[in-house]
């Protein structure tokens, strides 16, 4: 699994406690909900203004991001701001090198942002990862 420990690797962040609407994996893109929770971000709606929230692993509790949040329990929340590092979820069957800008997906995860589409950038790649079909990864990326 991953060396690293956290998903926010450097710069400005704010942090934020939620429980959690359904399981959750540490890198997650993530929402809050109407009712307080917080759940993968399933809603990317292009021209609507979003913001980076992600599921940080509970370190407070001696896990680590490789253990998934269960439905109802806190989940530490970061919302970075612009130029920091973090470590979050990548989609499977994707080809990143570094400079590939990324936009949500609908799942929580993120994916190449080709050109002539019209969905919105929200992080650039740090590293160059490959995914296979079966598999996420995590991927270090700006954000911008």
């Amino acid at each position: 699994m991953s060396t690293k420990r956290k998903i926010i690797l450097r710069g400005p962040f704010e942090y934020y406690e939620f429980p959690a609407d359904a399981a959750l994996t540490p890198g997650d893109y993530i929402r809050l909900n109407s009712d307080g929770e917080v759940a993968r971000n399933s809603v990317v709606t292009v021209g609507v203004p979003h913001y980076a929230m992600f599921a940080e692993a509970d370190t407070l509790q001696g896990k680590t991001i490789d253990d998934d949040y269960a439905a109802g329990d806190i989940v530490r929340c970061i919302v970075p701001q612009r130029g920091a590092v973090v470590h979050v979820t990548l989609a499977v069957s994707q080809t990143i090198v570094i400079g590939d800008v990324l936009a949500p997906d609908n799942a929580g995860n993120f994916i190449k942002l080709n050109q002539g589409t019209s969905a919105e950038g929200m992080l650039v790649a740090k590293e160059a990862v490959t995914t296979d079909g079966s598999t996420k990864q995590r991927i270090e990326a700006y954000v911008l």
